[in-house]
């Protein structure tokens, strides 16, 4: 659906309808962004597994920035 076409869908709607199509809206990004995010850390991480204290970390490239914040 083209962006023209979704203005012409929501026009008649009531604010009310609007902010909700919105919540609507964010509520999936945000659940779609959660599910990426986990996605990732199963890359590192087994279900059940101890993680202990450490994750994964590039420990070069975190020297390399706190020496740039210095």
């Amino acid at each position: 659906m083209r962006l023209p076409d979704i203005e012409n869908a929501i026009r008649p709607l009531s604010r009310t309808k609007k902010l909700q199509l919105i919540q609507a809206i964010m509520r999936m990004l945000h659940k779609e962004n959660a599910s990426a995010q986990d996605t990732d850390m199963q890359k590192y991480f087994q279900p059940g597994q101890d993680v202990g204290f450490y994750g994964p970390v590039c420990e070069p490239k975190i020297a390399k920035q706190l020496q740039e914040l210095l």
